[in-house]
């Protein structure tokens, strides 16, 4: 098994235990799509672009036009008018690769939906040479998200689910390889606690996620990078603090002039712990 190191984990390096093998496939064209929740709207929209394969937040600042936005009504869903009507926006080459694209859209509204999701995102979404519309979802995981994209070979997608519908998809999270997470998050996870890990070498401990990312701020602000976001919520009970802390923070202690930073709104007892962690 060899680590691999990718550009979105902030340089950290993850123990590769599987190969997925896909038949190779030339792409003519690639597009970004995306199924989300809407804060402005207030609901789910459909998110298209033709200029996929690329940072998506790019292209939205260079050029705006290229982003076409679709709220998805909750009474209705997806149609299949609306559906082909962003398909033929895209620009794919032929009907039946239009007709195929707009399916793919319901298809994709329809696991967000069913499968209580919080974000969909495919990109690349390609048009290979010879007419094929390909996304990206194993033949192997296909049959839990949907019978429909068996046709359908990898190409590279982002799929987020709703922590607190655990209990009704179980299918999805019985998915989950936390082999491929940070340590710490997981370890956090299991306290109830919302921790992050980042780059920086000041630790922090805030009760209130807007005081939280404040507090990162502040320290941003004066030339500080922090170490790690962690909200513990109102939920702050001594020995479960403690150890999320120490798990959390035993790799800023390998650097030099590592801090500290707690917020006072946590009770006594639980600063005792936690300062045997941090000093």
């Amino acid at each position: 098994m060899h680590d691999i190191c990718v550009r979105n984990n902030r340089a950290w390096s993850f123990g590769g235990g599987q190969v997925m093998l896909a038949e190779l496939r030339q792409p003519s064209r690639e597009y970004y799509v995306a199924v989300l929740n809407d804060r402005a709207s207030q609901g789910v929209v459909l998110v298209a672009s033709n200029q996929g394969g690329m940072n998506i937040e790019d292209v939205a600042a260079k050029d705006p036009s290229a982003i076409i936005t679709t709220p998805i009504p909750f009474s209705t869903g997806l149609t299949k008018e609306a559906a082909i009507g962003v398909a033929k926006k895209l620009g794919f080459s032929s009907e039946k690769a239009t007709n195929e694209a707009a399916d793919i859209f319901i298809n994709l509204y329809r696991i967000f939906k069913e499968k209580d999701a919080t974000q969909i995102e495919i990109n690349p979404l390609a048009e290979t040479t010879d007419g094929a519309v390909l996304w990206s979802v194993t033949h192997s995981r296909v049959s839990i998200l949907s019978d429909c994209f068996v046709l359908f070979r990898s190409m590279d997608a982002k799929f987020g689910f709703d922590d607190n519908a655990e209990f009704r998809q179980k299918d999805i999270f019985d998915l989950r390889d936390i082999s491929q997470e940070e340590p710490s998050e997981v370890e956090a996870q299991k306290a109830n606690l919302n921790f992050i890990k980042l780059d920086g070498n000041i630790g922090c401990l805030v009760n209130g996620a807007g005081l939280a990312m404040a507090t990162m701020d502040v320290l941003s602000l004066h030339g500080g990078q922090p170490a790690n976001f962690l909200d513990v919520g109102g939920y702050a009970p001594s020995i479960p603090i403690s150890g999320s802390i120490h798990t959390g923070f035993q790799r800023c202690h390998t650097r030099n002039g590592q801090e500290g930073i707690r917020d006072p709104s946590c009770g006594s007892q639980s600063e005792e712990y936690i300062y045997q962690y941090l000093w």
